[in-house]
């Protein structure tokens, strides 16, 4: 539930795709206002967002959506697409561009290497240019597909008991993948199909570059209503479990440290948004450790009520929180509303988007 309720959110992401680049569930609740006189920090990129650094690609359907964002170390951008439009689990692609933007090569993600028709939820990079995917097939069975830079298929794993959701890759080239944990007896008296809500939790692997080797480090977390993050930030990687609040910072397949995030005073809503005539959620969509903080992402999501009638609105959020646990700023809206994804190489990657320009995909330089 948690991962299609994520990819519903990113269904905003579609329409026409404009690549900029810029070189530099929990639900809501009233929370204390212990940290409501800190000062917020700002993302500021290395230059202004207005220059004219940006291609156009191809306009897409409005039934075409951005499910994940990576680049690698080189600078170069990696798109996973979805045209929903397509008969099911055929419309997947991943696309790479450039630094510059120029889009270098599409990969569509339905030959005969992916079948039966795959569903992917997630896509990353590794050190010598492998493409990592985590993928899924009707019958509810997970894999883990890597291919070279041309989308050349290297190695394809499926799983009964798992259903890899999210990936990061440190800087050893380790594959960290978290997903959904299934009961293998269970699925074998289901005839090899796993249920489509399975209640064991979750689980963090990590794999050798060559996804020959792997280890558990966290099993049976408990799921929570929204999606739970992982993210990597050179020789760490950090994994927020929804469902307990709790991050970890783990480095070369050792847990280093563990805090609950801490109580952040909400974003004051929009001032289009009337009491009583929007429903209000709130998910964190990224935890990401820069320096000795950590930086919380998230979105509120205000659907007008069914009498009401009306859009609904999306605001953005991040959030500091020091080495401690302790909350170091308010929660504050980042520059044009970005919505934050990833952060590799010093750099934060966030889509901007407006219904004139339709999507932006920058490359922010934190200030924290």
């Amino acid at each position: 539930m948690a991962k299609r309720w994520f990819s519903m959110a990113l269904w905003a992401l579609g329409a026409s795709v404009i690549i900029g680049w810029i070189f530099s569930a929990d639900s809501a609740s009233e929370e204390s206002d212990r940290n409501a006189k800190v000062p917020a920090q700002t993302l500021e990129p290395a230059f202004p967002t207005n220059v004219a650094h940006s291609v156009e690609v191809k306009s897409a359907s409005k039934n075409t959506a951005i499910v994940a964002a990576a680049s690698d170390q080189h600078g170069n951008m990696y798109l996973l697409r979805w045209d929903y439009s397509a008969p099911k689990g055929m419309g997947a692609c991943l696309q790479k561009f450039a630094p510059d933007g120029t889009l270098v090569n599409t990969i569509s993600l339905t030959q005969e290497f992916w079948e039966p028709p795959v569903e992917a939820s997630d896509l990353a990079v590794g050190k010598e240019g492998t493409l990592y995917v985590a993928v899924s097939w009707p019958i509810r069975r997970g894999g883990l597909i890597a291919l070279d830079e041309g989308g050349h298929p290297l190695v394809k794993l499926a799983f009964r008991d798992f259903i890899p959701l999210k990936l990061a890759v440190d800087d050893r080239g380790y594959v960290w993948v978290l997903g959904e944990e299934i009961d293998p007896i269970k699925a074998f008296l289901e005839r090899g199909y796993i249920p489509a809500n399975p209640k064991e939790g979750e689980q963090l692997r990590v794999y050798s570059p060559d996804l020959q080797h792997s280890v558990t480090l966290v099993r049976g977390e408990r799921e929570g209503l929204f999606p739970s993050t992982l993210t990597s930030n050179g020789d760490e990687v950090v994994y927020y479990a929804s469902g307990t609040k709790v991050i970890r910072v783990f480095r070369q397949d050792r847990l280093v440290r563990k805090l609950m995030l801490p109580k952040l005073t909400p974003l004051a809503p929009p001032a289009e948004v009337s009491s009583g005539r929007f429903k209000k959620t709130r998910a964190i969509t990224g935890v990401y450790k820069i320096g000795d903080r950590f930086l919380v992402t998230g979105v509120y999501h205000y659907r007008p009520m069914a009498s009401s009638g009306g859009r609904g609105i999306a605001q953005n959020f991040i959030a500091l929180v020091s080495a401690d646990g302790e909350a170091a700023s308010p929660e504050f809206e980042p520059p044009e509303n970005v919505a934050i994804w990833d952060y590799a190489d010093g750099h934060l990657i966030a889509f901007s988007r407006s219904r004139t320009q339709g999507t932006t995909i920058v490359r922010l330089k934190p200030t924290l």
